[in-house]
């Protein structure tokens, strides 16, 4: 293949800065989340993304889950297998189960959402 002469090279790339010029970029929008959306408490500790794209939110006072539509709380009155309200830490292993850290102790959830309190 032969090299490409000064002409050739000169209308390539007017082509690529023009596609580049011509090209979109998706529009960003950002939302806060905070106690008027059903956050459990404003002062976020941890966050964690599931492999189902659900954004995990753990604050002093209990678990929150958003949806991109809705918050979703689990406090430890309603689910006595969470160690504590104050979640400190939250991470998603491989098999997407969420782990949550506390001063109190570790729980984990399943898929279905059930919390499992690990007892050392």
């Amino acid at each position: 293949m032969a090299a490409l002469n000064y002409k050739q090279f000169i209308v390539l790339h007017s082509f690529c800065i023009l596609s580049l010029l011509s090209a979109k970029a998706q529009p960003f929008s950002f939302h806060n989340v905070n106690t008027s959306d059903g956050l459990s408490e404003n002062n976020v500790r941890s966050v964690a993304i599931d492999k189902n794209g659900y954004l995990w939110i753990g604050t002093v006072d209990g678990l929150n889950v958003y949806d991109g539509y809705a918050v979703t709380s689990y406090k430890k009155e309603s689910n006595p297998e969470i160690a504590s309200n104050n979640v400190i830490h939250l991470t998603c292993d491989s098999k997407n189960r969420l782990w949550l850290g506390t001063l109190d102790g570790i729980t984990w959830m399943d898929e279905n959402r059930n919390f499992h309190r690990v007892v050392l």
